[in-house]
Parts: structure tokens; sequence; C-alpha cells
């Protein structure tokens, strides 16, 4: 599982993940001290994932924030959707090949949910929304997620 420290939340960097298959979360870890994650909120870094020539990319999420109030993230709100992710293929040149993975969706059932195959071998991954790892999950008003990845 990968996630970022809240250093690294500051950073407009692509970070390539070495692994052809795993998780990202976005509960943020902040070593030395409880910080707050603000910082992170629509500004983390981006996650590259490259697959071989040929190959495609699926991502899912895992949900545990569906009892989230979407409400108390106005800025990550979209109709209907608290925008947990975007995803982008890497080839693209324009907006168009953007997906924005939505969550905290009272209409969801269960927790596992596909989200989109890729159709080149890279796409990039920001998450929009970020929780501190010091906050207790169930007062928090961060939902928590998974993203899965697998070339």
């Amino acid at each position: 599982m990968v996630s970022a420290d809240l250093l690294s939340c500051r950073s407009s960097q692509l970070i390539k993940l070495l692994s052809p298959a795993g998780y990202l979360s976005n509960v943020a870890s902040s070593p030395s001290s409880p910080s707050s994650a603000a910082d992170c909120v629509d500004g983390g870094p981006e996650w590259l994932i490259e697959a071989g020539p040929g190959q495609r990319i699926n991502i899912t999420l895992w949900d545990f924030g569906r009892r989230f109030q979407a409400d108390s993230l106005p800025r990550t709100r979209l109709s209907g959707c608290v925008k947990y992710a975007t995803v982008t293929e890497m080839n693209s040149v324009d907006r168009s090949d953007e997906k924005i993975v939505c969550g905290a969706q009272p209409t969801a059932t269960g927790r596992l949910h596909y989200v989109y195959t890729s159709v080149g071998n890279a796409v990039k991954i920001r998450l929009h929304v970020i929780a501190n790892e010091h906050s207790e999950s169930q007062s928090s008003s961060t939902p928590r997620f998974l993203i899965h990845y697998q070339s």
C-alpha cells in the first residue's frame, strides 16, 4: 500500500509506482506530528502507473466512506458525488481521457466499485481527498478509501 506523507502533499511532482499491482491510500502519514492534512486536498502528488507495452491497467475503488456526509467537503463535491480522485491517460493531450472517481455515494451498494480500465499502458492518478492518519476514522469528517491498480 502506498500513501503520501504530508510533506509530499505540497509537491507537484509525478511519483512513479514500480509494482504492477497495489493500493493507493488516501490516508497521509505524518511521521513527526499529527498536523493537518488540509494541504493535501487537491494539491497532492500525482502517481504514475505504467504497464508493459500493449497492456492495460485496471482501477477499482474500495470505499469505506459511505457513512460520510458528502456536504462537509464542498471543494471536492460534484453533482451527486464526492470527488475522491482523477485518473488521466498519460498519452492524453486534453482532458477527454480523464475519469473522475466518485465516492461516499448513498446509493452505492457494497464497498468495492469498478472505476476504469486504461486505454493505453500508463495512467496518472491524483487523490483529491486526503485523511490524516492521526484522526479517528469514526469521528473524522474525511472518508477513507483505497484505490487498487493492476496491470
